[in-house]
């Protein structure tokens, strides 16, 4: 902003300068909402919705997010529903199934380079007294982890090593937060 003042008379330069800003006010301001989604989920203070959501909107609105990205990127997105019949109706937290989907994808899209390819299956599994279960599967051709990595996978603020941040950005706190969510929606996150 400074650097912007200073330079009122060049248009281009605070152009460039209003770019970053915004850039960098999106990305303190996601490193800010997952502390405190972390902070909530480590005081056991995250309320899970129990409402009706309807699974296809949902998956709509999230590949309208997701395909751009990896559009951009040079990645080829699909997406595959198997297993569901014409009632595709649901109780439970749609926005923070969203989170879980919108993180697991764009670390896949992160990690994946151009000419790669990125996909989300979402089964239906067999019904276990009145719950119903579903299957999210996100999958890359990325640069995949090694068994240290995935070791520290789920560690609040870890990264596989110090490179990551620095080349694909991101704070450590994803995947943890992730990892969180699904299992107070009693599922498990597997990889």
């Amino acid at each position: 902003a400074t650097i912007a003042a200073a330079s009122i008379d060049d248009r281009r330069r605070v152009e460039d300068c209003l770019e970053k800003i915004g850039y960098s006010s999106k990305h303190l301001l996601l490193l800010i909402n997952d502390v405190l989604d972390m902070s909530r989920i480590e005081s056991n203070r995250v309320k899970l919705n129990h409402e009706p959501f309807e699974l296809y909107q949902l998956l709509n609105s999230f590949v309208s997010v997701i395909y751009p990205q990896a559009t951009i990127k040079g990645l080829e997105f699909t997406e595959k529903t198997t297993g569901f019949t014409e009632h595709t109706t649901y109780l439970g937290d749609s926005l923070r199934l969203n989170q879980i989907l919108l993180n697991l994808a764009s670390n896949a899209i992160k990690f994946t380079p151009k000419g790669g390819k990125v996909s989300l299956e979402v089964s239906r599994l067999k019904s276990r007294g009145k719950k119903s279960w579903l299957r999210f599967v996100v999958a890359d051709t990325g640069i995949g982890m090694d068994e240290e990595a995935l070791a520290k996978l789920y560690t609040p603020f870890e990264q596989a090593d110090a490179s990551i941040a620095q080349k694909y950005g991101g704070t450590g706190l994803g995947m943890s937060i992730t990892q969180n969510l699904v299992a107070l929606m009693g599922g498990y996150l597997d990889v």
